[in-house]
């Protein structure tokens, strides 16, 4: 495979930052100052923290773990799709996929992008709105055969639906 360009999608995780209802804020502290090795810090947080991938594991007892899979799993040509004209709590539709994913090929790795992410906030108001992905959208998902989907919220499913 031919990389064009690499893009680190990544949020900064920062210490005591905002995280999912009933999840355990990361803790970054410095245990140590001083030569010979300067400065060393005790990083903790959980694996729903920031940017992070679910592994079938997440959802399935007897699905793969993360550390299972290949590297190659991540890489892969990604395209966007632009949803940001979708209003607070409005699902994500196959019909919208299929009006502004014309472009969407088998193996790619599709970005929904809402406009949220600038949002990227944990408060109960900004949970219960932003646009989630409703079950034909995740269909038409699975039909593409795509090699992963990224979403610039919060999670990919309306937070309503499900429980903390």
């Amino acid at each position: 495979m031919k990389v064009s360009k690499v893009i680190d999608l990544s949020v900064t995780v920062k210490h005591d930052d905002v995280v999912w209802p009933g999840s355990p804020a990361p803790e970054i502290r410095k245990i140590y100052i001083g030569p010979p090795t300067g400065t060393v810090e005790m990083v903790k947080f959980h694996t729903h923290t920031g940017t992070h991938v679910d592994a079938p594991y997440h959802q399935l007892e007897r699905g793969v773990s993360i550390d299972q899979m290949p590297v190659e799993v991540f890489l892969g040509y990604g395209t966007v799709i632009d949803l940001s004209y979708k209003k607070p709590k409005e699902r994500i539709t196959s019909a919208d996929l299929e009006e502004h994913g014309l472009h969407v090929k088998e193996d790619d790795i599709v970005f929904i992008y809402t406009g949220w992410g600038r949002k990227r906030d944990f408060t109960i108001e900004y949970m219960q709105n932003f646009p989630a992905l409703d079950e034909s959208a995740a269909e038409w998902l699975v039909k593409k055969r795509v090699k992963g989907v990224g979403i610039d919220t919060l999670g990919i499913e309306p937070f309503a639906e499900i429980s903390i």
